[in-house]
């Protein structure tokens, strides 16, 4: 499950739950409130699934990004969960998701 503008903070995100899942990870804003990207996985899922890379504190207000690694079945796959606010640019959002 990838969520998009939970707005929490990193200790409420980590407190919490959905039944059945766990917290992978997400982006939470330090400066701003609302915005961020939270990964949620089944428990069956928990070991197999890798934190590829989220974004950086600069991201905020921009484009905040959250990547993942899966393995299921021999295939692997890459997840990427994204919120852009609809009032940031978007030529700086896509050169974020591009670099």
């Amino acid at each position: 499950v990838i969520l998009t503008e939970h707005g929490l903070n990193l200790e409420k995100l980590e407190n919490t739950r959905i039944h059945g899942y766990t917290l992978i990870g997400g982006f939470t804003r330090q400066l701003h409130r609302k915005g961020g990207v939270a990964v949620y996985a089944s428990l069956q899922l928990d070991n197999k699934i890798t934190v590829t890379s989220i974004s950086s504190a600069a991201a905020e207000l921009v484009c905040e990004t959250f990547l993942l690694k899966a393995k299921l079945k021999h295939r692997h796959f890459q997840l990427l969960g994204v919120y852009r606010p609809p009032d940031s640019n978007l030529e700086t959002s896509m050169d974020l998701l591009s670099s």
